[in-house]
């Protein structure tokens, strides 16, 4: 019977920031003061209204190398092979509710000491109500021919999707370990209440979790702790809107006491690659802060990101994560919003995250975010409980609502 006693890991000082120096010289990279934090050639302050050099001509690609895989160009490596997905259109139209849902499992962040501890996750996602269609794989390491040791040559069979001409559910063959794997998918469910019934599940032979479908079409994070191990599940989905929205997947990392980088990938509302970002954060002056760089596909400059973040309280996962929000600008106007739930590693100072963003458009002003300063992240609730699907005595979990915003707040799109 595995204990799992806390949530996603041990640390959670994520704190997404900015400083900078006294005298108004850069700090050298990695130097951290009271007041100041660099890495990569950027050094940030506490000034809410600076961009602190997160701007159309910054070179951000060293800061993207510290980051690391997730936030350097996409070579289509995410895109399911032709063969892996049932060949039917997903189902959308008025009469349907369709959501775009993140799906990762293992570790936060890379784990060195796990290199040949493999932990295996054959097995399938399911929808009790309605159907479901791949629309990226995260990390998947494909298998094929390799040299082995010896000089001879050995077929590795790999991450791999295996289709099931189930339209309720997606199967898979995953083994992460350093690592994690993952699914974003596309969720159909009728748009009648009455019909909205049953659970998304997540099935492998070594971990089950079971999530109300009702949870995915109001939004949020939901993380679940696995094992000893630090492998963790994470679930995630985010409201439609009318303005352009989807999910975003970080990473973070502490280089210092003060702080570090984070960094990672959006996604548009279909699944589709929307971009990048990249930055540094810490804890300055009392502030908890973020500033960063989100890109275009294309790597070209979209706004400057500010934030703050809040980390769990509950009794059980004080240090296991917590929740983010904030708001990118460009041309000194507010130009949308992102926020969600991040977490920390078995080992301290490096975990990953998951969200929404959603953009300002059309005559909705961003009203209520001129202000310099951002209001906290949501509260989010974390429990520990016994989890009969997994024979476990005391299993934690965490949640993260959708935060309210008065820059580009949530609403249905248009009936059609």
């Amino acid at each position: 019977m595995r204990s799992m006693m806390t949530i996603l890991g041990a640390s959670a000082l994520m704190a997404f920031s900015s400083l900078a120096c006294d005298d108004g010289q850069s700090p050298e990279d990695g130097e951290a003061t009271t007041d100041s934090l660099a890495f990569a050639g950027f050094a940030l302050t506490g000034d809410d209204e600076s961009d602190d050099g997160f701007d159309e001509d910054a070179d951000t690609e060293p800061l993207a190398e510290e980051v690391g895989d997730d936030a350097l160009p996409d070579d289509g490596s995410e895109e399911p092979l032709p063969d892996e997905v049932d060949p039917e259109a997903l189902q959308e139209g008025p009469d349907r509710i369709v959501r775009t849902v993140l799906v990762v499992w293992g570790q936060p962040r890379p784990n060195p000491d796990l290199k040949e501890t493999p932990t295996i996750w054959n097995g399938r996602v399911t929808t009790d109500t309605g159907a479901m269609k791949v629309a990226r794989v995260i990390r998947f390491e494909r298998g094929g021919e390799r040299v082995a040791e010896d000089g001879t040559t050995i077929t590795v069979p790999g991450d791999r999707l295996i289709r099931d001409d189930d339209p309720a559910s997606v199967s898979f063959e995953s083994v992460t370990g350093p690592h994690h794997d993952g699914l974003l998918l596309r969720l159909s469910l009728p748009r009648d209440p009455s019909a909205l019934v049953g659970d998304f599940v997540f099935e492998t032979e070594y971990f089950t979790k079971s999530i109300p479908l009702v949870r995915l079409v109001l939004g949020g994070e939901h993380a679940f702790r696995v094992d000893d191990l630090g492998n963790g599940l994470l679930v995630a989905s985010h409201l439609p809107h009318r303005c352009p929205h989807g999910a975003l997947r970080l990473t973070w990392e502490r280089k210092n006491e003060r702080g570090g980088v984070f960094g990672g990938r959006t996604y548009d509302a279909r699944g589709e690659l929307a971009g990048y970002v990249v930055g540094i954060w810490g804890e300055v002056d009392g502030k908890r802060r973020m500033k960063g760089t989100l890109l275009s596909p294309e790597r070209t400059f979209r706004g400057t990101l500010f934030g703050t973040w809040a980390p769990f309280e509950a009794e059980g996962a004080p240090e296991s994560g917590g929740t983010f929000r904030g708001v990118w600008r460009a041309g000194g106007a507010v130009k949308g919003v992102f926020g969600g739930l991040y977490r920390a590693d078995e080992e301290p100072g490096e975990g990953s995250a998951a969200g929404f963003w959603r953009a300002s458009c059309g005559d909705r002003p961003a009203a209520g975010c001129d202000d310099a300063t951002l209001p906290p992240p949501p509260d989010a609730s974390c429990a520990c409980a016994p989890d009969p699907e997994n024979d476990v005595e005391e299993a934690c979990a965490c949640d993260a609502p959708p935060p309210a915003s008065a820059c580009v707040p949530p609403e249905a799109p248009p009936a059609e």
